[in-house]
């Protein structure tokens, strides 16, 4: 007979493993890192550069999230699941890597380099971006949840879906300043180049309120790329729900303070962005788990 107490080691040791890959993840992540920033960036960070750690622990964050997918609905052996999380893990650092220089350095600061930002201590640059990364890592664990029979198959389909989600993101995020420079005549990618941490936040926590509800729609068990697709577009109109219920937070609890200041720029709030941005990616997450009931 199984005693509490043999349950309870069985569980720590199982605990333990997992913090052990998590490491090693992380630490993969890190070195990956460093070769493709074209700075010493172990060297910003031990100068105490908050850009360069913000961004490196908003991608490993994200990593962790992308990871913890497989795990979601599994009746697998210890042995299995943690294979499953290291692998989805080493997918997701290629995929980030690849989306860290191909997709989100030319759209989020056109004609800068966002590595050179962050070397510089640029804080909103890295808050963007470390959103972003977080965002990916729930589709990917999305992706990742459920079981598939062929394992090379559900490791190619979670890197596809991480590469839509980054494409997702991005196109959300220029449909986002296109709208701040019709209705409100500000650059916000101009304002977060410039250091404007209130309008990082604002772009970033709407980037991972679309992480969270994608992640809902996409999770189960593969039933091929095309029904995928279609529920990854139903997710977009759950999507409009969810930035509705941003737009009632806004009026209600900022209510009466700008959008922008005298001279045209993003008024600079953080608390004001942090009041509407955080419910709003808890209403995201509301969205998820009705969606997921239904």
């Amino acid at each position: 007979m199984t005693t509490d107490i043999e349950v309870l080691g069985r569980l720590t040791g199982s605990i333990l493993l997992y913090i052990v890959a998590a490491i090693v993840l992380v630490k993969v992540f890190w070195i990956v890192q460093d070769i493709l920033t074209p700075f010493n960036d172990k060297e910003e960070r031990q100068r105490g550069n908050p850009a360069a750690w913000i961004h490196r622990l908003g991608g490993s964050v994200g990593i962790m999230v992308a990871s913890t997918g497989s795990l979601i609905m599994s009746d697998q052996p210890l042995w299995t699941n943690l294979g499953m999380f290291l692998l989805d893990g080493v997918t997701a650092i290629a995929v980030f890597s690849i989306v860290m220089v191909v997709i989100f350095d030319p759209v989020v600061l056109p004609g800068i380099k966002n590595t050179l930002k962050i070397q510089q201590g640029n804080v909103a640059v890295a808050l963007l971006e470390a959103f972003g990364f977080v965002a990916m890592g729930c589709i990917m664990c999305g992706s990742f949840a459920g079981s598939d029979s062929d394992l090379l198959k559900g490791q190619i389909n979670g890197a596809l879906w991480g590469l839509i989600g980054a494409v997702t993101l991005m196109v959300a995020f220029l449909l986002y300043v296109t709208f701040w420079a019709i209705f409100r005549a500000c650059g916000i990618n101009k304002q977060i180049a410039e250091g404007n941490i209130a309008a990082a936040i604002d772009a970033g926590t709407l980037l991972l309120t679309m992480g969270v509800v994608l992640l809902f729609n996409i999770m189960g068990d593969s039933v091929g790329f095309m029904q995928e697709l279609t529920s990854y577009l139903n997710g977009l109109v759950a999507i409009l729900a969810a930035f509705a219920a941003r737009i009632l937070i806004g009026l209600t609890f900022a209510r009466g303070m700008g959008s922008t200041d005298k001279e045209g720029r993003h008024h600079g709030n953080v608390m004001k962005s942090l009041v509407v941005g955080v419910p709003s990616i808890a209403a995201a997450l509301t969205t998820g788990l009705l969606i997921v009931g239904s």
